[in-house]
C-alpha cells in the first residue's frame, strides 16, 4: 500500500506522527518474529505497537483526518497483534472507522493535487496514486 518512493522517512515524519510510528511497529513486529531475534527486540515491537495504539487513541479524539491516518489504521487492522481472546476483537470496530474517516476526507471520489512545476506535477501524480491504492486497500479490507 505504501510507494517507497513517496514514503520515505522524511515524508512520513512531516505528514503523520501515526503513520510514521505504525511503520515502525509493523516492521518491529517482523524483526521480532525473525528466528534469531532476541528477547529485546520482541520487548521493543511490543512498546512500539503499544504507543501506535496511543497515539490511534489521541488521533481519533482530536478528529484529525487524513490519508496517512486511514493508511495508519489500515496497517494496523491488518498487520496488528492478534487479540487473545475474542472479547478483545476490535478490528472490525477500527475497520468501520476508517472507512467512514475515508469517506469524509473524499477517498471514495479521486481527488486533484495541484502543481504548476515538473517535479510538483510527478509528486502530485505519486499522491493520486497514493489515493488510489488506499482505496483499493479499503475495498480490499471490507471483502476479506
Amino acid at each position: 500500500m505504501l510507494d517507497p518512493n513517496l514514503h520515505t522517512p522524511a515524508y512520513l515524519k512531516s505528514r503523520s506522527a501515526l503513520l510514521t510510528t505504525t511503520v515502525l511497529a509493523v516492521a518491529s513486529t517482523v524483526l521480532a518474529n525473525l528466528s534469531l531475534s532476541q528477547v529485546e527486540q520482541a520487548a521493543e515491537a511490543f512498546r512500539l505497537q503499544g504507543h501506535a495504539e496511543k497515539l490511534s487513541l489521541v488521533v481519533f479524539a482530536s478528529g484529525a483526518r487524513s490519508v496517512e491516518i486511514v493508511q495508519a489504521q489500515i496497517l494496523l487492522c491488518r498487520w496488528g497483534p492478534c487479540p487473545k481472546t475474542r472479547l478483545d476483537e476490535q478490528r472490525w470496530m477500527r475497520a468501520a472507522m476508517y472507512q467512514r474517516m475515508a469517506t469524509e476526507i473524499g477517498l471514495d471520489h479521486p481527488r486533484r493535487h495541484e502543481g504548476s512545476t515538473q517535479l510538483d506535477v510527478e509528486l502530485n501524480g505519486r499522491l493520486r496514486r497514493n489515493d488510489l491504492r488506499t482505496r483499493i486497500f479499503l475495498v480490499l479490507n471490507e471483502y476479506r
